[in-house]
């Protein structure tokens, strides 16, 4: 073999040793790239794993809240517990407004919840379904409300009930919904077949005997909210009370049964003094119980802070009248209530010409 022959076979075989040599180099360095971006991935998702798992228990969380329900369904609590505190923050704080429960909570993750709401306006009709008209927000231990109607669900009318005491001291607000003869005219002038959506006050405080007669009396009307004695401290204006009606029951395991006596009452006929005052003291004491949702609530809606609850709770131990009752009456009974019964304050607040209007 000739020189120059040779020189070529080795140029030719250092050329593909280099080769081989870069592609060597190329996949260490490609394989170390890609054992890299597992590893910087594996550590973010550890990071944001370890984050989510700490959220959990810095912020609140619904999930880890106690088991206030008989859950047929499974052992694990899907977080109603928020919704009962909700429900019974609205029973108390808003005369017209109930709380339908239709949707569970669902977590966004790092402390951030989400609950679609059915907030519902007691003089209409309820349609059980997936319908929503507002949507809670819980981030990070904060809470805000979307509503989309505008219906302003917590906005409460001052002197809807009549505070005595307020009114023989300043002579403002007696003559407010004092009943005239133009009223009471325009009262006798609906058809017959009239619903009202009435807020009515007595002419001085019941005891709580003598509101279960007038409510049993009266056993066409359905009685929506009592209002009590215990007047707002910030705004007199304001009666403190609770609904008489529920849009939805829970069953509550024993424990809480035995925590909250007579949290619910089924029925107005078998209402005793004594149960409707452990009525309003179970549900005063399950928002008490539950301090970290009633203050994300009364936040976010701007109504009774936690020390004016607890105040209220101490007076209601103590025993409480009844200045007066939401109800939705017909147009007779309303008339013999103001006729018969000395009902000389009302505020009405929205009025069908018949019970098969929407």
């Amino acid at each position: 073999m000739k020189k120059d022959q040779l020189d070529e076979l080795l140029k030719l075989d250092d050329e593909g040793t280099n080769k081989k040599i870069k592609k060597i180099i190329h996949k260490k360095i490609y394989s170390r790239i890609i054992i890299f971006t597992i590893i910087i991935t594996l550590v973010i998702v550890t990071i944001a794993k370890g984050y989510q798992y700490i959220s959990d228990y810095i912020y609140y969380n619904p999930f880890h809240e106690e088991n206030l329900i008989v859950d047929e369904q499974s052992e694990t609590f899907s977080g109603k517990t928020f919704k009962i505190v909700l429900q019974t923050w609205c029973e108390i704080y808003c005369p017209n407004y109930g709380y339908y429960p239709n949707h569970d909570i669902q977590s966004l993750g790092l402390g951030n919840y989400e609950l679609k709401v059915k907030f519902h306006n007691l003089f209409d009709k309820l349609y059980v379904d997936d319908s929503y008209n507002a949507i809670i927000n819980i981030n990070q231990s904060k809470m805000s409300i979307e509503d989309f109607n505008g219906e302003h669900y917590f906005s409460r009318m001052s002197y809807e009930f009549l505070n005595l005491s307020l009114s023989e001291n300043n002579g403002y607000g007696k003559d407010l919904f004092k009943i005239n003869d133009k009223t009471l005219n325009e009262i006798e002038k609906l058809p017959e077949s009239s619903l009202l959506n009435v807020s009515i006050s007595f002419d001085k405080p019941y005891s709580l005997e003598k509101t279960i007669d007038f409510m049993k009396r009266y056993n066409q009307v359905k009685f929506l909210w009592m209002a009590t004695d215990l007047w707002s401290q910030d705004d007199p204006t304001l009666a403190r009370g609770i609904s008489l009606y529920k849009l939805s029951m829970y069953d509550l395991t024993e424990d809480a049964k035995r925590k909250y006596p007579h949290f619910y009452i089924e029925n107005n006929n078998s209402i005793t003094p004594d149960i409707l005052q452990q009525y309003y003291l179970s549900n005063l004491k399950m928002l008490l119980d539950h301090e970290k949702e009633y203050n994300m609530i009364s936040k976010a809606s701007n109504s009774m802070d936690y020390s004016s609850l607890k105040e209220t709770y101490k007076c209601a131990k103590n025993g409480f009248q009844v200045s007066g009752l939401r109800i939705i009456v017909n147009k007779n009974d309303l008339l013999k209530m103001i006729k018969k019964d000395n009902i000389q304050y009302i505020y009405i607040d929205d009025i069908k010409l018949s019970e098969l209007q929407k």
